[in-house]
């Protein structure tokens, strides 16, 4: 029992713990087990745990556990139901039982126990659970894992004080006509007035005999909805040919184009596991039609593949799937897996691992992708938070991420907030939770409901970027230079310290200029290309800037010129093709970095020398030096199809190396001993091919 999985995970993966296949009445439990053997009762609670049965199961443990008061590990067993079901005082009372009676049995007991004081806003308690099970769980078989939990929990004490001091000026709303008393999940939006959304349409718990046909099984299912005076109000179901009768139904998201819709399918599978696949359905004269698995590599058989995020690669404009899967390999109990689909096969690529920024020890569960700001939003309880599963956002694609941030308070509460996304209204956000204010069904937090949350005022800011061409002598430039139309701009994410970047977003210029909203407070790096030009970039510093500023950007570009540019200050040992380690420093910062800047050019490295000594001579230790600096940038990263070096000893000399008298010109000479490039051809970018 790594981590106690709340009892919306099951909801997440479609197959609701509040949807029990076996479920015994509370009356049943009472009037006809309650006489039973201690040890038939748990035996009974067991199963009914095997059968995703959570509620029956607690109120078999109440019984046995006043009936068996001693037994410690059926208090623990009860706490745990109790946290998984979301009932934190109850469970907080288990966990506060077992360390009463016995401090060190059940190290874990304190961190439980630590866990239920943050959901319950009891701060300073949680900090002194936490402190008790650190001097407690090196004994653990897991205990790297616990490590690892622990000091993501114990930094999430310190966000809270922070976050609870400075909480975000936005409103908080439970539209109540979309929620029901089970947990809402799996919302999309197809327009500022249109939306999908998860449920089961019921407000009761249902209790199914073990004689019911599975077709009495309550089934998730996708709902529309539509805004109407300003309110979001249920208009129906999608057709049964996507809402299945036997599976539950959930996570919608359509792709930008509006042609595919990718959702969840979840049952049980012959081993009693909730597993989930991810479906795709085309549409057909404006119908959702024909569902068909993404395949073995996406649904990996006997583990769950579950809530799709579509997103669209900014420079080769591929489709990229996120999902969440516990297939073998991950770093925690649930992380996030991306695919990229190739247009030319028709075809996923095998599922990558999100990465060590993205995915922890813990959990991490419904991603959705902003795709204009370039930013991954994910639930996670394995990151530092302030309880439960915590939203977070991280720029960036694949598995190239920036630190994630955590959301502020009160968009994340002490519970559990998930399925965070945008929507096209300005201003208003969504997510789901269960939060105080949530509707009740078997306790005051059991149950996910849709929060709205509006920003009364905006929080971003406007950069202005304009492109223009560099004239050959950049001191002529005069007054306001004309845009360089039909450009080309990326913004990226920039970290000083470690000179990272993260793509956020590429877009065009066809007038020569652009304006993007932007948050304050980050730093980035901005990069203009233009085909024939050699692309050029700037730093901007917005942290700052204050919202609603606009902050303008010139950036100048270079036209490719026929002829080769020179490198200055490339030296080699006398006599010999070496470079020395000062021409290895100029090449990082002259051509190495134009490669890097514009990954498309094709250069030919030239070297030349003066005429002394023989041309046989001068020819191949010119070709030697052209190969030297070609290999050392191979070296360095660049495609070697990019690159070539090539020897014109003194054929081409730039400057006399005699006097028109005869005499030794060293001028000239030193002038003719040089290195140079120029751009002969383009490639196709090869960072973002597969």
């Amino acid at each position: 029992m790594m981590r106690l999985l709340p009892s919306y995970f099951l909801f997440l993966l479609l197959l609701a713990t509040t949807v029990p296949q076996h479920s015994f009445s509370q009356a049943l439990i009472g009037d006809s087990l309650s006489h039973k053997m201690p040890f038939k009762i748990k035996r009974i609670a067991k199963q009914s745990i095997r059968y995703n049965d959570s509620y029956s199961a607690i109120e078999l443990y109440e019984i046995y556990c006043r009936k068996r008061p001693k037994r410690l590990d059926a208090r623990m067993e009860l706490g745990s139901l109790y946290q998984q079901t979301r009932n934190y005082a109850k469970a907080l009372n288990c966990f506060n039982s077992v360390v009463r009676v016995s401090p060190d049995a059940h190290p874990k007991a304190w961190f439980y126990k630590a866990q239920s004081h943050k959901n319950l806003e009891q701060f300073d308690s949680a900090r002194f659970a936490f402190e008790a099970f650190q001097d407690r769980y090196k004994g653990l078989a897991d205990r790297s894992t616990y490590r690892k939990l622990l000091k993501s929990e114990m930094e999430g004490l310190e966000l809270a004080d922070s976050l609870f001091k400075n909480k975000l000026p936005v409103i908080v709303t439970n539209p109540s006509s979309l929620n029901h008393r089970h947990s809402e999940a799996g919302i999309m939006f197809l327009s500022d007035s249109l939306m999908y959304y998860t449920t089961m349409d019921r407000d009761e718990l249902p209790v199914v005999g073990l004689e019911d046909s599975l077709e009495n099984v309550p089934r998730m299912k996708i709902l529309t909805a539509s805004l109407r005076n300003g309110k979001w109000q249920p208009t129906g179901e999608l057709s049964d040919e996507i809402n299945a009768t036997l599976k539950h139904t959930g996570n919608p998201v359509i792709d930008p184009d509006g042609k595919h819709l990718y959702f969840t399918y979840c049952s049980e599978n012959w081993q009693g596991k909730n597993v989930c696949n991810i479906y795709v359905a085309r549409k057909v004269n404006g119908k959702w039609k024909d569902p068909q698995s993404l395949g073995n590599d996406i649904n990996m058989s006997g583990y769950t593949s579950t809530q799709p995020a579509i997103a669209i690669e900014p420079k080769r404009n591929r489709p990229v799937l996120y999902f969440v899967s516990d297939r073998p390999g991950g770093r925690g109990g649930l992380d996030i897996y991306w695919t990229r689909y190739n247009k030319r096969d028709e075809e996923w690529s095998k599922p990558r691992n999100a990465g060590g920024k993205i995915n922890s020890a813990g959990n991490e569960e419904t991603p959705w992708y902003d795709q204009q700001k370039g930013t991954l939003y994910f639930s996670s309880d394995g990151h530092p938070g302030i309880g439960g599963m915590d939203i977070f956002s991280s720029i960036g694609d694949g598995s190239s991420w920036s630190e994630p941030e955590i959301l502020g308070v009160p968009i994340n509460s002490t519970a559990d907030d998930v399925y965070y996304r945008k929507q096209p209204r300005d201003r208003y956000h969504i997510l789901t939770s269960n939060r105080p204010g949530s509707l009740e069904l078997w306790n005051s937090t059991c149950c996910d409901d849709i929060f709205e949350i509006f920003f009364p005022t905006s929080t971003e800011m406007m950069l202005r970027i304009t492109a223009f061409e560099l004239p050959k002598d950049s001191s002529r430039i005069s007054g306001i230079p004309p845009k360089l139309q039909s450009s080309v701009v990326n913004v990226y994410l920039y970290d000083p310290t470690t000179g990272e970047k993260f793509l956020m977003r590429r877009d065009s210029m066809p007038t020569g200029d652009v304006s993007l909203n932007l948050d304050p407070g980050k730093i980035y790096f901005v990069e203009v290309e233009h085909p024939g030009y050699f692309t050029d970039n700037k730093i901007i510093d917005l942290r700052k800037n204050n919202i609603n500023d606009t902050v303008d950007a010139q950036i100048g570009l270079r036209k490719w010129d026929e002829q080769p540019i020179v490198i200055p200050n490339i030296y080699f040992e006398f006599g010999s093709a070496r470079l020395t380690q000062e021409s290895m420093a100029r090449i990082d910062t002259t051509m190495l970095k134009l490669m890097n800047d514009n990954p498309t050019i094709v250069v030919e490295i030239g070297a030349h020398t003066d005429s002394k000594g023989s041309d046989e001579l001068n020819m191949k230790l010119s070709d030697q030096r052209a190969k030297s600096i070609e290999k050392y940038m191979i070296s360095k990263g660049v495609d070697k199809d990019r690159i070539s070096g090539k020897g014109y000893g003194e054929t081409r000399p730039v400057a006399p190396n005699e006097n028109p008298d005869g005499t030794d010109n060293p001028e000239g000479r030193a002038k003719n001993r040089r290195v140079d490039f120029k751009v002969i051809g383009t490639k196709l970018d090869i960072r973002h091919s597969d």
